[in-house]
């Protein structure tokens, strides 16, 4: 369920056009997401 919400939550933020920075550091927020 985790590992779910985590993918959409980047996706989401991918389809926001947001900076690639404040996807990394939610990325590494969460640890490893792969």
């Amino acid at each position: 369920m985790k590992i779910i919400y985590k993918k959409k939550h980047i996706i989401d933020i991918g389809k926001e056009d947001l900076p690639s920075e404040h996807i990394r550091k939610r990325i590494r927020n969460h640890g490893d997401v792969n």
